[in-house]
């Protein structure tokens, strides 16, 4: 079809005012607060079964747990201080490996090894009707010699390891996945733990 186009010009260099945001809460919105001691033994039972899957419980090895936080998304702050957006807006929240408050720097989480082995659990978001959908996946910086990634300028690529939450419509409250270079791992996890999901 036919492209029409409009060029026009103004002399107003004053940014438009944002429209703000409707009110997150809504009536049903679900209180997550009260999963913490389940969630921990989801958890908990996760790790157990994939160390049973690879006989590492038998000989004692302990997995280093890494914790997630917040990326805190200020929304249009970047349209009103004329800086790089993030290319989102504070209707989603987003949560990732060594984010600290105190630091622009994201310090990147790589597998050290074909050996290793990730194991991601999460709230089944979209199961507790606190949000539209849920979903994990693995990015990789722009420059891929890159240590970190920055908070005011966000520059990663995708990957085709992302999963939602459509991906997983039987799911309990909890979902955990794994992630791992070595296609036998998967194998060897679906045949411990069907259901849940390796990438």
């Amino acid at each position: 079809p036919p492209l029409l186009s409009l060029p026009g010009s103004h002399a107003d260099e004053a940014a438009l005012p944002p429209r703000g945001y409707s009110e997150r809460r809504r009536p049903g919105s679900a209180d997550e607060r009260g999963l913490a001691s389940a969630f921990e033994a989801h958890g908990l039972a996760a790790l157990a079964a994939v160390g049973a899957a690879f006989g590492r419980l038998q000989r004692g090895e302990a997995a280093e747990a890494t914790a997630f936080a917040p990326l805190m998304i200020r929304g249009l702050d970047c349209l009103a201080n004329r800086t790089e957006c993030l290319g989102d807006c504070p209707d989603a929240a987003y949560f990732g490996p060594h984010i600290s408050a105190d630091s622009d720097a994201i310090p990147l989480l790589r597998l050290s090894s074909d050996a290793a082995l990730h194991l991601v659990t999460m709230v089944n978001h979209r199961a507790a009707n606190a949000s539209v959908y849920a979903s994990i996946a693995v990015l990789r910086p722009a420059d891929r010699a890159a240590k970190t990634l920055s908070k005011g300028r966000m520059a990663v690529r995708a990957t085709p390891l992302g999963f939602t939450s459509f991906d997983w419509p039987a799911a309990g409250a909890f979902v955990t996945w794994a992630f791992t270079r070595n296609p036998q791992h998967c194998a060897r996890l679906e045949a411990a733990a069907p259901g849940e999901g390796a990438g």
